[in-house]
């Protein structure tokens, strides 16, 4: 959950069990009053200087402010994975639909009937390469997930000490 900070309006980061204590803003350094967390009693005012995890504001968009993110690579690259996975998964069934759609393309030039064997042929090659596709598939959305798994563990770790610092 996030919050501005009255001074800089940069977005800072709401920890939990600081409502209602008297935070410095590490961006200008102003002092002012954490924000109440609905559903939480405040806690008694006292003034704390906070490592509080800033995120720097690039902009805004259609839906919102936008933030500048640290993993950028990292997140591109579980995204290249996701969407290469998924791509090995379809290709195998564009194959297939291409050769049979070919072949009755073919088949309605000549005035025949399409061809029954390499329809078969098709099917049982697309079908082997489905199989090793849906492997590839498992081991690249795994790979995502490790980097994702990762990028989340780093950040809960950084949450976890600054709102442990005094």
């Amino acid at each position: 959950m996030e919050y501005q900070c009255p001074g800089c309006r940069s977005a800072l980061e709401l920890v939990f069990g600081l409502s209602g204590h008297a935070v410095k803003c590490p961006i200008c350094g102003a002092e002012h009053v954490v924000p109440s967390v609905p559903g939480r009693a405040a806690a008694p005012t006292a003034a704390i200087d906070l490592h509080i995890e800033t995120r720097r504001s690039i902009g805004r968009q259609g839906h919102g402010p936008t933030f500048h993110r640290r993993y950028v690579n990292l997140e591109r690259i579980a995204t290249w994975l996701k969407i290469m996975a998924w791509l090995n998964v379809l290709a195998p069934v564009l194959l297939f639909a291409a050769v049979v759609g070919f072949d009755a393309v073919h088949a309605a030039s000549e005035h025949r009937a399409i061809n029954l064997g390499v329809v078969v042929a098709a099917f049982i090659v697309s079908g082997y390469f489905e199989v090793l596709g849906f492997v590839i598939f498992v081991l690249l959305m795994a790979a995502a997930e490790l980097i994702w798994l990762a990028i989340d563990i780093e950040d809960n770790t950084r949450r976890a000490a600054s709102a442990s610092r005094p």
